[in-house]
């Protein structure tokens, strides 16, 4: 049988290894802002191979407990902007057109109002997998100083919901 020092020993541990990385804000996902020059050079040639007549414009990454999870560099392409994202690989996962809130399909507006109707769309985006081809919408909601991204279908199903700290 454990001492009764030992078991304090051990639930304490369990603690911190549980409740520090809480408390610290590291559950929460972390958006950066690159120096172009300071992107990882698989990172620009993955995009410039892929997209040959853009013109990288800004670049940022998303880390989570300290890791980076993705990469987003934006682009122009003539007059159009848009965000090709990346994962740590440096494969592309899929490219985002910002759009309007009028913009969005009216299940998804639908969603966000019923939901979310205290809270301030920020940005919306049309994303499109670069593998099937699918469509989705990511949308920026504030409130209070506080950042949801949430992530839809078409339908206006709620694909995932993650708050957001920003630099």
């Amino acid at each position: 049988m454990l001492s009764h020092n030992t078991r304090i020993l051990i639930y304490f541990t369990a603690f911190v290894a549980c409740a520090v990385p809480a408390l610290s804000g590291e559950a929460v996902s972390k958006d950066s802002v690159i120096e172009m020059k300071d992107v990882p050079k698989a990172v620009m040639d993955s995009v410039m191979t892929t997209f040959h007549d853009v013109k990288p414009v800004t670049a940022g990454s998303r880390s989570k407990q300290g890791k980076i999870v993705y990469y987003d560099v934006e682009v122009i392409r003539g007059k159009t902007k848009f965000d090709v994202y990346l994962d740590s690989d440096a494969k592309i996962l899929s490219t985002a057109v910002t759009i309007s809130a009028k913009q969005l399909p009216s299940m998804v507006r639908d969603v966000l109002a019923d939901r979310y109707k205290t809270w301030t769309i920020d940005e919306a985006e049309r994303l499109t997998d670069q593998v099937s081809g699918k469509v989705s919408y990511s949308v920026d909601i504030i409130k209070n100083r506080k950042t949801l991204e949430i992530d839809l279908d078409p339908s206006g199903k709620v694909i995932s919901e993650e708050e957001i700290a920003n630099d």
